[in-house]
């Protein structure tokens, strides 16, 4: 009994520290993007990025000629692992809930962010609040 309580306890922490991976393009050609301290001045891009429960990715989206466009990615709410975690290791819920989507696609001109979970699905659109907007310029700014 012991012994699978603790190897619970280390597949729960080990997989609290998850990385997700996700795809970044762009609608428009020459658009550049900084993702909290990543930056990417070509599209399409594929990198991973770690789950977390109260965190965002602020993120700055560039255009030569246009004003840049700030904003959080939206988040995907991940049940599994909070069921996984009020069975094995309710503390890893602290920091594995939500994660990026697979698929983002930036609309600078129309400040929107596309995300979809699978390649076939249909795109949905979100478009970060004013609050959300100044908070990821001030980030930025303050950098």
């Amino acid at each position: 009994m012991f012994f699978n309580r603790v190897l619970s306890s280390i597949v729960a922490v080990t997989f609290a520290g998850c990385t997700v991976m996700t795809t970044i393009s762009s609608g428009q050609p020459n658009v550049a993007i900084s993702i909290e301290d990543k930056y990417y001045s070509t599209m399409p891009i594929s990198d991973k990025f770690s789950m977390t429960t109260f965190g965002n990715y602020e993120f700055e989206a560039t255009k030569p000629g246009r004003e840049p466009f700030y904003g959080i990615l939206p988040l995907r709410f991940n049940g599994l692992n909070l069921a996984f975690d009020i069975l094995f290791f309710p503390p890893s819920a602290l920091i594995n809930l939500r994660q990026v989507y697979p698929y983002y696609q930036f609309e600078i001109e129309k400040r929107v962010i596309l995300f979809k979970d699978k390649e076939e699905d249909g795109w949905q659109e979100f478009r970060p609040t004013q609050a959300e907007t100044t908070r990821a310029q001030q980030y930025f700014l303050g950098r």
